[in-house]
């Protein structure tokens, strides 16, 4: 398991920070999503594909891994 911080400067509570199950090769989103496979909207480029297209971030985000338990966004649970 990991936590993350994710992105800053989205506001307050987006994104949250995430505790993650880390799976060789798993997919966890960054930077296009965060917490449970929601679309980043502060992010304005596409992720691409194996062919170097653009992939719609709705259809990427669903195939990444979903985060374990999420909590405050900027809460920097090192400190704890």
């Amino acid at each position: 398991y990991g936590w993350d911080h994710n992105s800053d400067g989205h506001g307050q509570d987006w994104p949250p920070e995430e505790i993650n199950r880390i799976r060789e090769g798993g997919d966890y989103g960054w930077p296009w999503c965060a917490g449970r496979r929601e679309v980043d909207p502060h992010v304005a480029q596409n992720p691409k594909d194996e062919a170097g297209e653009d992939l719609p971030r709705e259809k990427y985000c669903a195939g990444t891994e979903p985060m374990v338990l999420g909590y405050q966004g900027h809460a920097a649970g090192m400190q704890y």
